[in-house]
């Protein structure tokens, strides 16, 4: 029984550093596994994107952008916990995107604050295995429009999370890990691919008539 938790803790292990690394939304941060009633805190977090390819609608594909032409996404997260007691505490905070975009003609930058979210953790279970659950919800802050030229600094979707963190201890070995889902409401999330695939044609187009 031991054996298959610990095969099941690497398969979350695997799901941590690939499906959820690149979802929109707040950074998944791992819990503390309790707290003292009463605590307060605050941390904070800071991502750095660079790329020179250009998205299909499909998933995995894309091609490389001419020349020098790139993208690149700074993101800094800052969010305060309160503990109401041991197995439960709450949080809330944004996140401030700045955005920079370089084709061959032009240069567009953006920021602002990109997205507000709240949620909490809970302890399921701390027994031989540690389980803490966490449902959190965001909004975007800035709007997101069809038409708007600027470089965007969210994904213009409501959001609801659920997770479920687990953790073994071995000796001094700590194994964690976590699985669960994101669903987005109306907005960008659900209209990305139709949107990219006529951005791409698009460009695509003009490229010829530059021929």
């Amino acid at each position: 029984m031991k054996l298959l938790a610990l095969l099941v803790l690497c398969a979350f292990s695997v799901v941590n550093s690939t499906a959820f690394h690149a979802a929109y939304g707040s950074p998944i941060e791992t819990p503390p596994w309790a707290w003292r009633k009463g605590s307060f805190g605050i941390s904070g977090s800071t991502e750095y994107f660079w790329t020179h390819a250009n998205y299909g609608p499909a998933r995995g594909e894309y091609s490389r952008l001419t020349g020098d032409n790139n993208l690149t996404d700074f993101q800094t997260w800052v969010r305060a916990r309160y503990a109401f007691w041991p197995k439960f505490s709450v949080y809330g905070g944004a996140g401030l995107t700045q955005v920079r975009v370089l084709d061959t003609f032009n240069e567009k930058t953006n920021n602002g604050l990109s997205d507000a979210f709240a949620g909490g953790h809970f302890v399921v279970w701390r027994e031989w295995l540690r389980m803490v659950a966490e449902i959190e919800a965001g909004m975007p802050i800035s709007s997101v429009t069809r038409y708007q030229i600027s470089p965007l600094v969210n994904d213009g979707a409501m959001y609801g999370r659920a997770l479920l963190h687990l953790r073994k201890d071995i000796g001094a070995l700590k194994i964690f890990g976590y699985v669960g889902a994101r669903l987005p409401t109306e907005g960008l999330a659900k209209t990305f691919a139709l949107w990219s695939l006529r951005r791409s044609a698009a460009r695509k187009n003009y490229a010829r008539r530059r021929c």
